[in-house]
């Protein structure tokens, strides 16, 4: 699964790059999901809508019927409790370790995230400094797996 995340892009050149993400996807048979407007799947034909902290407490409802992903970032245990209200998918919880991306952020660390693995009715992957030599760890407090963007792709993406 891919997340597609280039908050600097306006929304036409987000969709072109949305367009050529999700033909390279279909080619390797990931799912693509959008950190954007839940509007911009339906317009791009992706596969899923990921869903900021600050799009998730906008929420009222799901995003996207059933038949499409919506994950949220959430960082705390009332993020998840809104986040299973509104019928995500899965959630992302952040920043587990520190970040380069997130410089001085607080972390959950891996008490943290045990404790949000405990309380969710939903699958949970562990963001902030994570990588693949962590992929134990995080599922030993509780995490289905790891989402990354260094780990995966150096630090020369971001965005």
């Amino acid at each position: 699964m891919v997340q597609l995340r280039a908050k600097h892009l306006a929304e036409g050149d987000f969709v072109s790059l949305a367009l050529d993400a999700l033909a390279l996807c279909r080619e390797y048979r990931a799912k693509l999901l959008l950190n954007a407007d839940p509007r911009t799947v339906t317009e791009t034909g992706a596969h899923g809508v990921h869903l900021t902290s600050a799009r998730l407490r906008a929420a009222s409802e799901r995003s996207l019927e059933r038949g499409h992903w919506v994950s949220a970032s959430v960082h705390n245990a009332q993020e998840l409790a809104h986040a299973e209200r509104i019928g995500v998918d899965f959630v992302v919880a952040s920043p587990v370790l520190a970040t380069t991306s997130h410089p001085g952020a607080s972390t959950l660390g891996w008490q943290g995230l045990e404790r949000l693995t405990e309380q969710a009715n939903c699958p949970v992957y562990a963001l902030g400094g994570m990588t693949n030599s962590r992929l134990h760890s995080a599922q030993q407090h509780g995490a289905q797996g790891i989402a990354a963007i260094s780990a995966f792709w150096g630090s020369e993406v971001r965005g």
